[in-house]
């Protein structure tokens, strides 16, 4: 919320494919690997995947749609959403969201 008590957009960017673990070896983020994002803040929420490239990574909706964000806004139709790492898909490293992201 902003100074005047208005809610304001929030972005949350989902995992990279790729990290580092406690010995210091780099590894890759297991496939069905499961984020759920609960938007209870009155606002809009804004899920992005991790990317090092403009539209690197997409998630993939319910109905087979390529988005490069999904919303979830204070509409209790679309208030909260799972999001599962499928790995490499189609050409690229994707995210499956259970959901039809409008």
């Amino acid at each position: 919320m902003d100074s005047e008590s208005n809610y304001q957009d929030s972005w949350i960017v989902l995992p990279p494919e790729t990290f580092t673990d406690s010995d210091g070896d780099t590894v890759g983020l297991p496939v069905g690997y499961t984020v759920t994002i609960i938007n209870d803040s009155g606002g809009n929420v804004y899920v992005v995947p991790y990317s090092n490239t403009e539209h690197g990574v997409i998630i993939v909706d319910s109905n087979l749609n390529d988005n490069y964000f999904c919303q979830l806004n204070a509409d209790i139709s679309m208030s909260n959403d799972t999001y599962i790492y499928i790995g490499a898909y189609a050409g690229g490293r994707h995210w499956r969201a259970l959901h039809d992201t409008q």
